[in-house]
């Protein structure tokens, strides 16, 4: 299939941009000669940033709300602490209080319950530690990639294009910019979903991953740019395969006409 060997071709640009797989010991970084292979290689390591981001914003929402936990499980523990006190030292406690064996036992639940928490807790933080670790890797490898003037392509992705997904009949709108090779801009699906666009523009041929901003990396898209620059064809495969969906299917676009008035034309 075209997007899983683009899925291989990808994984090749991370290790020639001298970013370590996980589990791979970090090598020597080859030199990028070619134009196209640099180009490619900033545009790997920018999507595998993005991507990291997404992926600290999930563990530091997900760390926020173990702490809650951790914070109510505390304040529950204190307070059966409390009345299994008032229980064994025979103080007046209220008539429909739970006897002294099942204090004990919510005792027990709320602290084991607390102790997993605690080692959520840890878990999430090795996560971030490990993001954040990532992210200045990422950062710095771009500052130091060097950088050849990439090939010049024509500007056939810029601009505002109408979209529709088959088999589902969704429609999008999609915002490009392209520099070179690279192309980048953001996107608004029917139903409210928007997010951004990063990818690759060679020999006509479009590579785009569709990040939204609120899932993440959500789906890969490939496609064909007409020889007049005006229309697009190609297949899409998304991400997330657990909502019953498609996994795979075709796209189609056509570019909106430009406004620009012609030269010496009324402003």
């Amino acid at each position: 299939m075209k997007l899983a060997r683009g899925l291989a071709r990808f994984i090749i640009i991370l290790l020639a941009a001298g970013l370590p797989l996980a589990g791979a010991e970090k090598d020597d970084t080859p030199e990028l000669e070619r134009p196209q292979d640099t180009a490619a290689a900033a545009f790997a390591l920018k999507v595998h940033l993005e991507l990291e981001r997404s992926r600290l914003e999930r563990s530091l929402t997900e760390y926020q709300a173990a702490e809650k936990q951790r914070e109510e499980l505390r304040d529950r523990i204190s307070s059966l602490y409390r009345r299994l006190g008032a229980v064994v030292r025979k103080e007046p406690v209220p008539p429909n209080e739970d006897s002294e064996e099942s204090l004990q036992l919510q005792i027990e639940s709320a602290e084991r319950a607390e102790d997993l928490t605690r080692q959520n807790l840890r878990r999430l933080l090795e996560q971030i530690d490990d993001s954040r670790e990532r992210m200045l890797f990422i950062t710095a490898r771009l500052g130091t990639l060097r950088r050849a003037p990439p090939p010049e392509e024509p500007e056939g992705a810029e601009g505002v294009w109408d979209i529709i997904y088959l088999p589902s009949n969704d429609k999008a709108v999609f915002t490009l910019r392209q520099s070179g090779v690279i192309v980048e801009g953001e996107y608004q699906h029917e139903g409210g979903y928007h997010g951004s666009l990063q990818g690759t523009l060679i020999n006509n041929k479009i590579v785009l991953h569709r990040i939204d901003s609120k899932l993440g990396a959500i789906s890969d898209l490939e496609g064909q740019i007409a020889s007049d620059l005006k229309s697009v064809k190609g297949t899409w495969m998304t991400r997330i395969i657990s909502d019953g969906g498609p996994v795979t299917g075709s796209w189609s676009g056509r570019k909106r006409e430009s406004r620009k008035k012609p030269d010496g034309g009324a402003p």
